[in-house]
């Protein structure tokens, strides 16, 4: 494992910034040491099961394997912004920022279950735009079919959204090759399962949805391509950000997806 840690094959900084290098190999390393704690959690999870009811609590899983991933999209997100902070400006109730890289215009990090029910804290928001979490899944001990088609639906749908406001603002402009359109990238999480999907912006209606990988992270030993899969698809996005980064072509995106969260927003209320 340090082997492959201290090597720069296709995990990589762009070294923006001092020490980004050091930090993208720690947030690297969370990532592998993800499954170790999933497991951990479900152990746990199955002794609580002979517990009085009254004294058994069962905590679910997707908040850990979210919190490692929030991580590491972070680090890509400052990583390709040269250290720059991405915290969002607000302006007549869009969300605004500068030229920093931000990945929730490329990428959507969904879980299916949090600790607490409701809509999404200040803490638990993105620095950016919010990552919502719209499932609302029961906690419970085991994770059903339904529950996977149903995270899966949300995904589809919230993919869509994105490349649309992507293609919309693109296609005006004469674009009309599939090349010419970016890839946008989702991280559904649904028990101890992790689903990498992607659509391209060239067809967001009809286009299909294709998975690229599913992480099972109850398998031991799949921890360490697990880790590569989440990593090398945030740095497709870090990448995708940074290769559409012209003119007001990212603010334009920005403000199509603040509108998107706004509404989100209101949904919730």
């Amino acid at each position: 494992m340090s082997e492959y840690l201290t090597s720069r094959p296709i995990i990589s900084s762009l070294e923006t910034f001092k020490g980004s290098e050091f930090r993208g190999k720690q947030a690297f390393e969370m990532l592998t040491l993800l499954g170790q704690t999933v497991r951990n959690r479900i152990e746990l999870n199955k002794q609580t099961e002979n517990l009085p009811h009254r004294l058994a609590r069962f905590l679910p899983v997707e908040p850990i394997i979210h919190g490692d991933c929030e991580k590491f999209v972070k680090w890509a997100e400052k990583d390709g912004s040269g250290g720059k902070s991405t915290s969002p400006t607000y302006r007549n109730s869009i969300i605004l920022t500068s030229d920093n890289t931000d990945l929730n215009t490329y990428l959507i990090l969904e879980s299916a279950r949090r600790f607490k029910a409701g809509p999404p804290t200040k803490a638990s928001r993105r620095t950016s735009l919010p990552s919502r979490t719209s499932v609302h899944l029961p906690v419970a001990s085991q994770t059903t079919e339904a529950d996977y088609l149903a995270c899966a639906d949300v995904m589809e749908e919230k993919l869509r959204t994105l490349a649309s406001a992507h293609h919309n603002t693109l296609q005006p402009r004469g674009l009309t090759e599939a090349k010419d359109f970016p890839t946008v990238f989702g991280l559904a999480i649904c028990g101890p399962r992790l689903a990498i999907v992607a659509l391209s912006a060239a067809d967001p209606a009809k286009g299909a949805v294709r998975t690229l990988a599913v992480c099972d992270f109850t398998e031991s030993d799949q921890d360490l391509w697990n880790a590569v899969a989440i990593a090398m698809v945030c740095l497709a996005a870090r990448d995708e950000s940074r290769e559409c980064r012209q003119g007001d072509y990212e603010e334009l995106i920005r403000k199509l997806i603040g509108r998107m969260a706004i509404a989100d927003m209101d949904e919730d209320l």
